[in-house]
């Protein structure tokens, strides 16, 4: 038995919501709030879950917002293309595992929108944008963000002399 948890007012719908999905899929989590890294090109974030529904293995993304189709799949193409990271004590890193995708043998992402009314949107973020498009755009927007950073460095370093 747990213990029942406060729950602010605001929060109602979105906790009815996940309630619901979990009814109605019943889903088996495999792992949760995994910290993922990718030594090649050099990012990392932490997802929120994979999960198996209906006997397949998804990365699975909690949302709140709106949806924003291309951005979603660029950050679950992001984490499939990533190993787990794993820390030791001290918070050293110690080793990165195989990409997320091989490990768990992911069949996809799937994105949860959770709404305040109380219902929800379980979407696949791979439905009308290819994997490999969602991944050439995510490295493009890495690549830009990398140059403003670079870009940034230069301009602090000139005003500096």
């Amino acid at each position: 038995p747990t213990e029942p948890a406060s729950v602010l007012e605001s929060d109602i719908g979105f906790i009815n919501a996940l309630s619901s999905f979990y009814e109605h899929h019943q889903p088996k989590f495999l792992v949760a709030e995994l910290i993922v890294l990718n030594e090649l090109h050099r990012y990392g974030g932490r997802f929120d879950a994979v999960v198996e529904l209906d006997g397949k293995n998804y990365l699975l993304d909690y949302k709140t917002g709106n949806h924003y189709a291309g951005p979603l799949a660029m950050q679950q193409i992001a984490y499939m293309n990533s190993g787990i990271a794993h820390y030791d004590e001290q918070g050293n890193l110690q080793e990165i595992e195989e990409a997320v995708s091989k490990k768990f043998g992911l069949s996809g992402a799937r994105g949860l929108y959770l709404h305040e009314d109380g219902t929800y949107e379980l979407v696949d973020p791979f439905d009308f944008i290819p994997e490999s498009i969602a991944w050439r755009a995510f490295l493009n927007c890495l690549d830009a963000y990398n140059s403003m950073q670079q870009i940034k460095t230069l301009e602090r370093n000139r005003d500096d002399d």
